[in-house]
């Protein structure tokens, strides 16, 4: 089975990250590399300057001139310099004098560049120049004051200045920073390749879990599982539980949807039965067949709205301001009862939201304000606030109210307290659903203005305590 398009074309995230560490552990290696390399180099360096300036402060102490200011040399400098062609060289040139030269040099001089007019005694130069051989030297020289042959008459000798070198061939320490950078190019690589491996592998591990998550996908696809099953880690878990979430309201909605297509046709066999009858019989009487159209329509109008709900009332995210609702619903009702002049007042939770679709909402608040505005004798309220992290609203009329036993029967599906007040008699029956598909409930109540009060709970998306209104809002 292919991997699909997120793994196609190296987007897999084992891809990415795999590649985003190999790039940050080239990119380190790399510029640890060079660094250790020019440390090294560095203190290469300061080690065969520090040998070189030994070695000429050892030639400078076994230096002296005769009677006649020829340099000469009074011991050994170091053994290197006493084997022919060893690499390791000194020279010691007076002005107008013969120039003397160390053993490992045996009969060719040094080409030393000229020192620069006017160079101080006892400053120290460096530069590089051609061996006997072709390698390259490294050559330390300084012009050391050395006092001269005693001339008669005078006092104190005149100084002569006396030019040391001492030169030694660099490709021993080329040749040390060479090995030094090759042992640490393939030790570089290999802790490289080693990391990338242990990259690799914890990606892989720790990216198992998705496999698994697929696993499952596709079992639930292929029909043999219903749910995501198992243990994921801590980061992965909360989604499990959505999908789960999801894959079982998917199911819930079509367990409903057949429930209500049952209920449906269970409920309109009855007025079918009906209307046929009265159409065998020759004579149908128009009363029969619109009351048994009104109940169809009632029905229908009922079935639709759950299945509606059904659909809408788990999708993650719905979010209804309560308040605004309401009194878009309260100017509309008003409009339409103009003829009784009454007074709907929506009081509270400007900071109240519904947790669910806004035309569920409107059904639930709708049925509920038309009927206290059907009965209503002057004013309506409204209430919203909340309880126990829940909404509560509450809608209260001034109207006759309803017994115990009135109350009891207003629940029930398609019953009608008066038959002379326009209605299906489905209205209750509606919001009862609607809320209780949504985790709420409605319940009937007399109210302080002398009428009815209902009370709905239903979930709440957000709450802030409401600053702009007063205790008597906010009572319920």
């Amino acid at each position: 089975m292919s991997d699909g398009p997120a793994a196609a074309g190296g987007k897999s995230l084992t891809f990415r990250l795999v590649a985003a560490a190999a790039t940050w552990i080239t990119l380190a290696l790399v510029v640890g590399g060079f660094l250790l390399v020019g440390l090294f180099r560095e203190y290469a360096e300061s080690q065969f300057e520090r040998e070189l300036t030994g070695y000429l402060e050892r030639l400078t102490q076994v230096v002296e001139l005769n009677e006649k200011g020829i340099p000469r040399v009074t011991g050994p400098v170091a053994l290197p310099f006493e084997s022919q062609a060893s690499g390791y060289y000194w020279q010691v040139a007076v002005p107008g004098k013969r120039t003397m030269i160390s053993p490992s040099l045996w009969d060719e001089e040094l080409e030393l560049p000229a020192p620069a007019t006017g160079a101080a005694a006892d400053k120290l130069r460096r530069y590089l120049i051609s061996g006997p051989d072709g390698n390259t030297l490294q050559v330390l020289e300084s012009i050391t004051a050395f006092p001269g042959p005693r001339a008669r008459g005078a006092k104190k000798p005149p100084d002569v200045q006396v030019r040391l070198a001492v030169a030694v061939d660099r490709s021993a320490l080329d040749a040390a920073v060479g090995d030094f950078t090759w042992i640490l190019v393939v030790s570089l690589g290999a802790l490289g390749l080693g990391l990338i491996f242990a990259i690799v592998v914890q990606v892989r591990f720790g990216l198992k879990p998705l496999g698994r998550m697929r696993e499952a996908l596709a079992d639930i696809r292929t029909g043999k599982a219903e749910r995501m099953k198992g243990e994921y880690p801590a980061e992965v878990t909360p989604l499990i539980e959505d999908l789960n979430a999801v894959l079982g309201h998917n199911a819930d909605i079509v367990n409903r949807a057949r429930t209500h297509v049952g209920n449906l046709a269970h409920a309109l066999k009855t007025p079918l039965s009906v209307l046929t009858n009265e159409a065998a019989g020759g004579q149908p009487s128009a009363e029969t067949v619109a009351a048994q159209t009104r109940a169809m329509r009632r029905h229908v109008d009922h079935y639709l709205a759950r299945a509606r709900t059904a659909a809408t009332s788990g999708v993650l995210g719905a979010r209804t301001q309560v308040r605004e609702t309401a009194e878009a619903l309260a100017r509309t009702l008003a409009r339409i009862h103009v003829e009784k002049g009454l007074e709907i007042n929506v009081k509270g939770g400007a900071y109240l939201a519904f947790r669910g679709e806004r035309q569920d909402l409107e059904e639930i608040l709708g049925n509920v304000m038309d009927n206290a505005c059907k009965w209503a004798r002057s004013e309506v309220v409204v209430r919203v606030g909340a309880e126990s992290g829940a909404l509560r609203i509450t809608i209260d009329d001034d109207g006759p109210g309803l017994t115990d036993e009135e109350m009891a029967g207003a629940m029930r599906r398609g019953e009608r307290i008066d038959e002379d007040t326009p209605g299906s008699g489905l209205g209750l029956s509606i919001v009862r659903d609607i809320s209780a598909l949504y985790g709420g409930g409605v319940a009937l109540a007399r109210s302080r203005l002398g009428g009815l009060q209902v009370v709905l709970m239903l979930p709440a998306a957000h709450f802030e305590p409401d600053a702009t209104d007063g205790p008597e809002d906010d009572a319920l």
